[in-house]
């Protein structure tokens, strides 16, 4: 599969804040999603996300195309930055939920 290399891209300001999240915070929660998900899907860990699995079967997916590495690794990165982009959007939820705010 992939190797576990995640490229992230954040598109927030480096002082915005969010109530009693950081954007440090915010991103080390993001990005700890995101591994976990990756985790699930490079490894048998005890408890796997289930996204774990559909990034699985992405990656076997990728590997059957007949394309080199390097073909593979372009193409695979669109994913892991949706990836990244859908993990930041569960946790801007989720902390907007907890403030009170409206999803």
């Amino acid at each position: 599969m992939y190797g576990g290399r995640v490229t992230a891209r954040s598109t927030d300001g480096q002082s915005e804040a969010f109530g009693k999240y950081s954007l440090h915070q915010k991103q080390t929660t993001r990005s700890k999603l995101m591994a976990e998900i990756v985790r699930a899907a490079d490894s048998t860990p005890a408890s796997p996300h289930a996204a774990g699995e559909g990034l699985r079967w992405i990656g076997h997916g990728f590997s059957r195309l007949g394309l080199t590495d390097h073909e593979i690794l372009n193409r695979e990165f669109i994913v892991y930055d949706a990836l990244y982009e859908e993990c930041k959007h569960r946790v801007d939820s989720q902390v907007r939920q907890e403030r009170g705010e409206r999803l």
